[in-house]
């Protein structure tokens, strides 16, 4: 899956319930108290989500190449 598939499934999502059912169990957690960060790798970079509480706070993506799409 790329970068765009996990995007284009998470539109709308909100919490992290809801981005689980979605994409299921994610690839890295790292976690710093009441923060986490969700780490989906994609076939050309990773997704990464960051968590306060239950709610998703941030989206980010890093193309292989080092570039921001």
């Amino acid at each position: 899956r790329t970068q765009h598939d996990i995007l284009e499934k998470v539109e709308g999502i909100e919490t992290k319930q809801e981005l689980e059912a979605a994409l299921g169990a994610p690839d890295d957690v790292d976690k710093l108290g009441p923060i986490e960060k969700w780490t989906y790798i994609a076939s050309d970079g990773e997704v990464e989500f960051v968590i306060t509480g239950d709610r998703i706070a941030l989206e980010t993506t890093d193309d292989l190449g080092g570039e921001t799409p």
